[in-house]
């Protein structure tokens, strides 16, 4: 077998340095772009999170086009206020039966665990 030689071993430490730098970079860009996304999107109205996470979820299973995607989204915009009727009329039925669960659930837990539970069903009643 014939040795390899130095300038072999040398560009092939090159290429792998080259492409993790690559990958670390890309990495990188996807992320703050991620991040970029999120932050406008909080800033804005909740209900325009919940339809572009919407939107980009369907987006993904279905494959719309650009016209297809504003088509949807105006539809969703339009329809906004029959949503949120529709959620708050179910609200007091989900918060009883969460309730009912934390009652029921309770004795399984640990007092530490039940401390945990009503504060995280505290918390969830206060964001609604």
């Amino acid at each position: 077998m014939e040795p390899v030689s130095k300038a072999r071993v040398s560009s092939a430490v090159a290429g792998v340095l080259i492409f993790v730098c690559g990958m670390v970079a890309g990495g990188a860009l996807v992320r703050a772009r991620q991040q970029r996304w999120v932050r406008e999107h909080l800033a804005s109205d909740p209900s325009s999170v919940r339809t572009e996470l919407f939107l980009r979820g369907l987006d993904e299973r279905v494959s719309l086009t650009r016209a297809q995607r504003t088509q949807a989204r105006a539809l969703l915009v339009a329809q906004a206020p029959e949503y949120r009727a529709a959620v708050a009329l179910s609200r007091p039925r989900l918060e009883a039966l969460r309730r009912q669960f934390a009652r029921d659930f309770a004795p399984a837990l640990t007092p530490e665990q039940r401390a945990e539970l009503d504060q995280t069903l505290t918390e969830l009643e206060a964001r609604r």
